[in-house]
């Protein structure tokens, strides 16, 4: 699986509750996901299910297409994973994601929580060193596998439509009060 940046909509078993989150890596975030590695709410609703994902140019601009879906109704993500994926079902096998793996993952950040995730002298933490490299598994012959294979090597590259301005903090500051876009609401809704 290349690295970049990509979209992604978890789902959980019976496709009432979705999740979209965006990530460097897609492979390693599912498995952590699946392994309930962070409290949030993916975890608590069970959003395990991998039905939706795309590729992006670049983390802004991943970043940004993150954020115009979870600006969406949700009959309009509904028609987005009905297009792509019509039966709902999960494409974490299709980009590696297996049992063994979602194991190795869950090993490496309890191994780095025993030998010190957080360093007490300089009161900081860090994030696991390494996860273990697994082979990938055998092909499947399962025709939404391998659709899901082939839809992450064709994956559409969503670029940023236009540079975006930061705030103090170095975010990302969209749909903010100085940006035109908050502005521009105001003055629909007739006020300042």
């Amino acid at each position: 699986m290349r690295e970049g940046a990509y979209i992604y909509i978890l789902s959980n078993w019976n496709n009432q509750v979705i999740y979209i989150g965006v990530t460097n890596d897609l492979r390693r975030r599912v498995a952590e996901h699946i392994a309930k590695i962070n409290d949030g709410f993916p975890e608590k609703y069970n959003c395990t299910k991998l039905v939706y994902f795309e590729a992006g140019e670049s983390m802004t601009a991943a970043i940004e297409r993150e954020k115009q879906l979870k600006n969406w109704k949700r009959s309009w993500k509904n028609e987005l994973i009905n297009k792509e994926n019509p039966e709902w079902v999960d494409l974490s096998e299709g980009i590696g994601v297996t049992q063994e793996y979602i194991k190795a993952v869950a090993a490496s950040y309890r191994r780095d929580s025993i030998e010190g995730l957080y360093d007490l002298e300089s009161k900081t933490s860090s994030q696991p060193q390494s996860i273990p490299v697994i082979a990938p598994p055998e092909p499947l012959q399962s025709a939404s596998v391998i659709a899901a294979s082939e839809q992450l090597q064709s994956a559409p590259v969503i670029a940023a439509s236009e540079p975006q301005s930061c705030n103090r903090a170095g975010g990302l500051r969209l749909g903010g009060r100085n940006d035109g876009i908050g502005q521009a609401r105001n003055d629909e809704r007739g006020r300042r």
